[in-house]
């Protein structure tokens, strides 16, 4: 087994990287002789291991954990042997008080197995507890015969967040035992972006509670009994599912990305249960897609809904309402809200064969924020009950 590149039991006020973190690879193992079968490779190192506590750790360089050894190769009549699993970048059973990370924070890979290659390593595995998660650059796990959880977070005792996201966390998110996680998005123009698996949280809900998300992976709450609720702008570029509620609040956005009408060139959300809707909704255009007249979107799907949305806006420009779920936007598009008993259509009633400037993801923060202040502007649309 590889050893860790940082190992606590202790008390450490604080911890400072500027550079590189990193666990040790796992031994390679025997392969198969006459006589004997074939060694499993050693476990790759956690870069930071932590039994006691620590106040602060602040990275803004590298901290990864170690490379899972090749397992032994097999002959004939034996088999060979699994390669070790990749080491987590960080993993606590203690205490982190405050851990803040602008540089990355990745698992070691999954050894090469004779007969299986095992698991890249978790970039954070946590059954202690993290006070506060704040990132500003990478999260991820390693890769291997199955690539690692960029967080995990599970035990008797195990607690993490709020989390605030800035940056990028890349990967399947398990967080089980926690009844409430709470997550923050990105300020200004800055996108926190989730990306590359599924956020799983296994006993309760899950809040994105302010700033400016991307959300490009799929969410379980509760099973399927918990809620999501929104008071972020939350951007969907790509379809993507909600096993359980989903609640958006009055300063909350859904703002979807549309580069084609054809399923899966848009972002929709399916929602497995009940949608329970206020604040915006916002379209973007990408990709240089113009609207035209009887272009239809199915952007979510529920089992059951309560409110609507009380604005809309068109690539950052706000829409004025009109009677029967319908608005005007620039350039003389209009667009209705086609609502169904588990679906609601956008629908083009009038395009916009020109076009207009299609604003680039990386503008998305942007327009929500001018967007949320349409309260202000009186523009609220009549409560409707489906």
């Amino acid at each position: 087994m590889g050893g860790a590149g940082v190992s606590n039991a202790g008390a450490i006020t604080i911890l400072t990287n500027g550079g590189t973190i990193s666990g040790g690879s796992g031994g390679v193992g025997r392969g198969a002789t006459t006589f004997g079968a074939a060694y499993a490779g050693g476990v790759g190192g956690a870069g930071g291991s932590n039994a006691g506590t620590i106040m602060t750790l602040t990275n803004s360089g590298a901290i990864s954990g170690g490379n899972g050894g090749a397992g032994g190769a097999g002959i004939s009549h034996s088999p060979g042997a699994p390669g070790g699993a990749g080491g987590a970048g960080i993993m606590n059973s203690g205490m982190i008080a405050t851990l803040t990370n602008t540089g990355t924070i990745s698992g070691g890979n999954g050894g090469a197995g004779g007969s299986v290659a095992s698991a890249g390593g978790a970039g954070i595995w946590n059954l202690g507890a993290i006070g506060s998660l704040a990132n500003g650059g990478t999260i991820e796990g390693g890769v291997g015969g199955a690539t690692g959880d960029a967080i995990y977070s599970a035990g008797k005792h195990a607690s993490i967040g709020p989390i605030t996201n800035s940056g990028q966390i890349i990967g399947n998110v398990v967080i089980d035992n926690q009844a409430n996680v709470t997550v923050k998005g990105g300020t200004g123009n800055t996108l926190g972006m989730w990306t590359g698996g599924t956020i799983t949280i296994g006993a309760g809900n899950l809040t994105f509670a302010g700033g400016n998300t991307a959300l490009g992976d799929n969410i379980v709450v509760n099973g399927g009994k918990g809620t999501v609720f929104n008071d972020d702008p939350l951007m969907i570029a790509a379809p993507q599912t909600i096993t359980g509620n989903f609640d958006q609040s009055a300063t909350g956005l859904l703002d979807f990305g549309l580069a084609g009408d054809m399923p899966g060139q848009y972002g929709a959300l399916a929602i497995s249960g009940s949608a329970s809707l206020d604040g915006g909704l916002g379209i973007d255009l990408t990709g240089g897609f113009t609207l035209e007249k009887g272009d239809s979107f199915d952007i979510l799907g529920f089992a059951s809904l309560t409110g609507g949305f009380t604005g809309l806006s068109l690539d950052g420009a706000v829409c004025t309402a009109r009677p029967r779920d319908s608005w005007t936007c620039a350039g003389g598009v209009r667009l209705k809200e086609d609502i169904f008993a588990t679906s609601l259509d956008l629908v083009v009633a009038h395009g916009d064969p020109a076009g207009s400037a299609a604003p680039e993801p990386s503008t998305w923060a942007m327009l929500a924020l001018g967007f949320l202040g349409l309260g202000g502007l009186g523009l609220r649309k009549r409560a409707r009950v489906a």
